[in-house]
């Protein structure tokens, strides 16, 4: 009985997640939704220069060349008092 019980639970596990990954088929007629990611990026005071700028056009270039199919605006905020 000992060598039973895991080999159920395994079968049994194995076909719940086969439910799961049947019910997220891709070839469905619905279409994907479209999404809007908004990130906020806090940087520390005065370490936000140069090498920062320098990584992030890194990126964008790196998804540029991928031809990844999204947009990407980058914006700066002012404070003012």
């Amino acid at each position: 009985m000992k060598v039973i019980s895991p080999v159920i639970l395994g079968l049994s596990l194995a076909v719940a997640g086969s439910t799961f990954t049947a019910a997220q088929d891709a070839s469905s007629t619905s279409t994907l939704p479209k999404i809007l990611q908004i990130t906020i990026e806090y940087t520390k005071p005065y370490k936000g220069g140069a090498a920062h700028d320098k990584t992030e056009s890194a990126f964008i270039a790196a998804q540029a060349r991928a031809k990844f199919p999204v947009y990407y605006i980058a914006t700066t905020g002012l404070i003012t008092a």
